[in-house]
């Protein structure tokens, strides 16, 4: 009878663990390629206007579309002294990952390098840091963060974690 008094509260106690893992949530490791990227000017989003987005679609363990949103107020721009044909760019806007499953929200972090100087035209690289903020659907209530590198001719690699509730 003790015997099985025991088991049965071990079993208790480890099927209650199982669902304490269950409850705290499940973590995603996120590893994405995004393609390379269409810019709009005067964005909207969500009722509000930015001064423009740039789109890119991303494929692997998060598939969809990354829209990013910024505004001029959230950019800096420092010229490659003594010439005026390339520099560095950093700033910080709103991510939006749109999945099948809801859409992804981050608070993005960015700096590129950019060369306007033939051959060169318009080539941009850029890197930068999400922080995951919330999302719909199956993401209501995510967390984590995705880091991000890449160029505009060949896009870039996105990696990180998404947990969910």
């Amino acid at each position: 009878m003790q015997r099985t008094l025991h088991s049965h509260a071990l079993l208790v106690v480890v099927l209650c663990l199982v669902a304490s893992v269950a409850i705290a949530g499940e973590c995603k490791p996120i590893r994405a390629h995004a393609g390379t990227a269409t810019y709009f000017d005067d964005c909207e989003y969500d009722g509000t206007t930015y001064l423009g987005c740039v789109e890119t679609p991303i494929r692997g363990t998060l598939n969809g579309t990354w829209i990013f949103y910024y505004t001029a107020d959230n950019t800096v721009d420092l010229p490659d002294l003594p010439s005026d044909w390339s520099g560095v760019s950093s700033g910080w806007g709103l991510g939006v990952y749109k999945t099948n499953k809801g859409k992804v929200f981050a608070q993005e972090a960015w700096v590129s390098h950019w060369d306007l100087a033939p051959p060169a035209v318009d080539y941009y690289t850029f890197s930068g840091n999400s922080l995951i903020t919330g999302g719909t659907r199956h993401w209501k209530g995510a967390t984590g963060w995705l880091g991000f590198v890449g160029d505009e001719a060949n896009g870039g690699v996105i990696r990180g974690e998404i947990c969910t509730p």
